[in-house]
């Protein structure tokens, strides 16, 4: 590749600018589909999967000790929060002390 021929610029200043955590809420049918996540699987999942429960390696236990607990998290801990339901931020917590 001949470097003459290319030409560098200056990058483009955006005119975005970042939000704090939580400035957006998930509102009407979006809150109502995460509120049926949160009371179905992935709000009981580590109740039903010894991987992500309590025998799970992450937790001191003899189970999964591979990526089963942190990906749960990753998604648990956002969807707790998103619906600040404190019955799930502290099982959340509880993941972010011991997975993460």
């Amino acid at each position: 590749m001949d470097s003459s021929n290319v030409s560098f610029q200056e990058p483009v200043k955006s005119s975005l600018q970042m939000l704090p955590t939580g400035a957006i809420r998930p509102d009407g049918w979006l809150y109502e589909q995460l509120r049926l996540q949160a009371q179905g699987l992935t709000g009981h999942l580590d109740e039903i999967w010894p991987d992500v429960g309590p025998n799970s390696a992450w937790l001191g236990g003899t189970g999964e000790e591979w990526e089963r607990g942190p990906y749960y998290c990753d998604g648990l801990i956002p969807l707790a929060y998103m619906l600040q339901d404190e019955q799930l931020i502290k099982k959340a917590g509880y993941g972010l002390n011991m997975f993460c």
